[in-house]
């Protein structure tokens, strides 16, 4: 648990940024392109999921965590919410392209 908590974490927080970009007008004509950043921050876990273990590996399901998320720049929503669920497998032998113990 402690593993899959550091990878979702390291993963959320390596992602400092997101970015949206506007692809035309309702009527089709294209628009300037505009680029929002938003910064992430007071990151928790919400959900630490479902395990169910198999002889084959273990699964996690509904991992979940939140962010808040402030933008910079000229944009119509400034403040928002990141929420990200995952889902993921460790092997409990080696596979083909993923070793024992990996995500």
């Amino acid at each position: 648990m402690a593993r899959l908590t550091t990878w979702i974490l390291a993963a959320a927080l390596a992602l400092p940024s997101l970015a949206a970009e506007p692809a035309g007008t309702a009527a089709g004509a294209p628009t300037r392109k505009k680029v929002a950043t938003w910064q992430l921050g007071k990151l928790q876990v919400l959900s630490p999921g479902a395990f169910k273990t198999l002889p084959e590996g273990r699964f996690t399901e509904g991992y979940t965590v939140t962010a808040t998320a402030r933008a910079s720049g000229d944009v119509p929503f400034p403040d928002g919410t990141f929420t990200m669920t995952i889902g993921s497998f460790t092997p409990a032998k080696d596979m083909p392209k993923q070793p024992t113990g990996s995500w």
